[in-house]
């Protein structure tokens, strides 16, 4: 098994669990971003950003990970809309 395969596992695994708990959840494959997995409680008005590592982590790549997700912390205005795109023409409708 690949060190990429573990990884994803590990993410499913997560997402999982927040599913089973009636969490919406989901894995952001493929974005190389900060997150690796998003979650959404709508009943506790909560959302989840997960880093996941399977493996060790070297302290310096610990540090770094930690100083750029600490930032997210707090609380947002969260705004949901729909966008479209139809023929050339872009609408956001809320």
């Amino acid at each position: 098994m690949t060190s990429y395969t573990r990884g994803r596992d590990f993410e499913y695994r997560i997402v999982n669990g927040f599913r089973a708990k009636g969490i919406y959840a989901t894995r952001t494959a493929g974005s190389h971003g900060i997150f690796d997995v998003i979650a959404i409680d709508i009943k506790e008005r909560k959302i989840y950003l997960k880093q996941a590592k399977k493996d060790y982590i070297m302290p310096k790549d610990r540090k770094r990970i930690l100083k750029a997700i600490r930032q997210f912390n707090g609380t947002y205005i969260v705004e949901a809309n729909l966008e479209v795109k139809y023929k050339g023409k872009r609408e956001v409708i809320r």
